[in-house]
């Protein structure tokens, strides 16, 4: 290994080489120099064959191996990217499914408590209406009976009446018949006294209201 191409520049003598247990047909050089650039060559002092393609294909293996180590660093930048946004979206998924739980809690409290109210006022609704039903139906009995006590109390007055307005009419008849029997006709007092009779017009003329009631009377 030399700090210039081809066997020139200073001579690095500080080097560990080491072969990984799980890729033994690795080699991993370790270099300790201040040189910016170091090569390495399969060339030594004395040989006749050129080694310019084994140093080509050492700086293809570098750039491959800088392109691997470029690709490998984005891939790891793009997975903790990508981790840090899924832990964002998995934190914001968490916070807002806390918040929906929250919401779904409270919500769930005041349909409960809603339900509650609705029930106890349906409650006092079904006793208030079994309570004025069952007034009604008191009331309604009690009306029933008044009215049929009263029924009763006019029919019986009125068959009272209507019995004691037969027999008073009965009576009246009895008595004008009883009366009309013993009572001496005016024709018959004046035929008594040598008295004319008046005239035919007036020997049939109604009774006065006054007659029947002097009659009632005697």
């Amino acid at each position: 290994m030399y700090t210039g191409p081809t066997l020139t520049g200073e001579q690095i003598q500080t080097f560990a080489l080491s072969t990984p247990s799980t890729m033994p047909w690795k080699r991993i050089i370790r270099i300790q120099s201040d040189a910016s650039v170091v090569y390495v060559t399969y060339e030594t002092v004395g040989d006749t064959v050129e080694a310019d393609d084994i140093n080509r294909v050492q700086e293809a293996v570098v750039k491959t191996q800088g392109g691997v180590n470029a690709e490998e660093a984005r891939a790891t930048s793009a997975e903790a990217e990508l981790t840090r946004n899924l832990q964002t979206e998995a934190d914001r998924a968490a916070a807002e499914e806390l918040r929906l739980d929250g919401r779904i809690d409270a919500e769930m409290a005041r349909a409960q408590e809603a339900e509650e109210v609705l029930s106890l006022r349906l409650d006092a609704e079904v006793t208030r209406a079994e309570t004025a039903e069952q007034e009604n139906a008191d009331a309604i009995a009690v009306e029933a009976s008044r009215a049929s006590a009263a029924e009763k109390v006019l029919t019986d007055n009125l068959a009272a009446e209507l019995s004691r307005a037969t027999g008073a009419e009965q009576q009246v008849a009895d008595d004008l018949q009883a009366f009309a029997e013993d009572v001496i006709t005016k024709e018959e007092i004046d035929a008594l006294d040598g008295i004319e009779p008046e005239p035919p017009e007036n020997q049939y003329r109604p009774m006065t209201v006054e007659e029947i009631d002097n009659i009632i009377n005697q």
